[in-house]
């Protein structure tokens, strides 16, 4: 009892803390859509897609593995692991800080397909990617002492000083896409050295440095790297292949404004991840897994709804003709639902890695992961020609569902003694897919999006009575 209550306050802190820190950095969406044109923010758009990439690649999955290795270990097998980890991240960083500086002509004609870049970006960029990947770790170790008031204390830090800076730079000194990885690069720099002390609290040295530990952490690492790589390029990808196939910055500053405001459900989902891995990877808390996965299916169907059918209306909504989203991206708020869908099975895949966690089986996702990258890289190539972005926020959801029902299947071979109750769950999923298909026809329509809500909320709080009573 005593665990989960711990595990209920990590989740509202994470959860809230984040949401919180990335509603912030939703503010500017609408800074953006009234001060960049749409061909403006795709440009934007792609060099921020190959930091995306480059966030997952430059840690090395050390994050992962110091936190599989961390967290059960003692005092003095901490200091080693952490020593390690750190050591190898500072490497890491040295080494892609230079690459990226020579090959940054070949990085842009060839992976992001962007605009032509000045030697200033590139710094920036290169800054940006090492002062990421050191904080990355940091915040890991925070995560893994729950010190979840301190993480999420440096994340709205980190927002509100990209906030500030943007405000600063693009609107008052009028520098554009310069000016946005400014402010990115003095928010990283400020939460690198907010965060660094917990490092030397917690006693690394160099003097350390094993080899064998090394050799054991990357064993972990580096599948759960080719997991986040595959991960980068289900979320990212498209953007890109956009770009490449209709040729138009414009369509893919479309697509990223409405997918942004459909990725809120993966900052609900992020926010419970910062929560829910140091808890599973308690074995105490094992026979709780079945209880939490249940309720959080149910709570994030009913966010899912409140994406897709309430946010629309709002930020469309205008007021003395202002809107807040310029009218120029209406056209691509289809896609919204789909992408919050997509994501809503991104959850039900975090909620099933425990499994491969506790059995220290990370290769497995990895192959999941692959499996769904090849999917949706295959999906975009045949249905953005036809569909444009609704062809490949339709393959994001395709990826993200088949690799939730995967995971969440081996899962269950892998800790057959946690209890699922699988009827329940499959019947609420498939009225959420009810609910999609039935979406345009609830959306026109007031009345029914009153009745919907009304008897969703039904739903989910008889679910969660039900299960808690017993």
């Amino acid at each position: 009892m005593k665990n989960s209550l711990i595990f209920s306050r990590q989740v509202i802190v994470y959860g809230v803390g984040h949401i919180l820190a990335r509603s912030i950095s939703f503010l500017l969406l609408p800074f953006y859509s009234h001060y960049f044109l749409p061909e403006e923010f795709g440009g934007m758009t792609l060099i921020y897609t190959f930091l995306g990439f480059m966030n997952v690649i430059v840690p090395l999955g050390l994050g992962s593995a110091m936190m599989r290795y961390y967290i059960p270990a003692n005092k003095d097998d901490r200091k080693t692991v952490l020593s390690n980890v750190y050591s190898a991240a500072i490497i890491s960083s040295f080494c892609f800080f230079i690459l990226s500086l020579f090959f940054y002509e070949t990085i842009n004609e060839t992976i992001i397909f962007g605009p032509a870049l000045n030697n200033r970006i590139i710094w920036l960029v290169s800054f940006i990617l090492t002062l990421d990947c050191m904080w990355s770790i940091n915040l890991a170790l925070l995560r893994a002492h729950n010190r979840s008031v301190y993480f999420v204390i440096t994340n709205l830090i980190n927002v509100v000083i990209v906030v500030i800076c943007n405000i600063l730079f693009v609107m008052t000194f009028d520098l554009g896409v310069e000016g946005v990885l400014m402010s990115n690069f003095i928010a990283s720099f400020v939460s690198f050295m907010a965060t660094v002390s917990i490092v030397f609290e917690k006693n690394f040295s160099f003097s350390l440095i094993s080899k064998n530990i090394i050799k054991k952490l990357f064993t972990f690492a580096l599948p759960m790297l080719a997991t986040g790589i595959l991960s980068m390029i289900i979320e990212l990808s498209d953007r890109s292949i956009i770009s490449y196939i209709l040729q138009d910055a414009a369509e893919v500053g479309l697509y990223s404004i409405n997918y942004k405001i459909g990725m809120f459900m993966l900052l609900v989902v992020m926010g419970f991840n910062m929560a829910w891995q140091p808890y599973f990877l308690d074995s105490q808390n094992k026979q709780s897994l079945g209880f939490i996965t249940e309720n959080a299916i149910y709570i994030g169907g009913l966010l899912w709804a409140i994406v897709s059918i309430v946010v629309p209306y709002i930020i469309t909504y205008e007021i003395w003709g202002f809107s807040i989203i310029d009218k120029i991206y209406w056209n691509g708020i289809h896609v919204i639902p789909t992408i919050a869908l997509g994501y809503f099975f991104h959850g039900i895949y975090v909620l099933s890695v425990p499994g491969m966690y506790l059995s220290e089986r990370p290769s497995i996702l990895m192959y999941i992961k692959l499996g769904g990258a090849l999917l949706n890289i295959a999906l975009n190539f045949i249905l953005i020609p036809k569909y444009g972005i609704e062809g490949a926020s339709t393959a994001t959801l395709i990826s993200f569902f088949c690799m939730a029902f995967s995971a969440y299947i081996i899962n269950k071979k892998l800790i057959p003694e946690v209890n699922y109750r699988n009827p329940q769950m499959v019947l609420f999923i498939l009225f959420i897919l009810f609910t999609f298909i039935a979406y345009n026809i609830i959306y026109t329509n007031l009345f029914l999006v009153a009745l919907f809500f009304i008897t969703y909320s039904i739903i989910v709080y008889s679910a969660l009575y039900r299960k808690n009573i017993k």
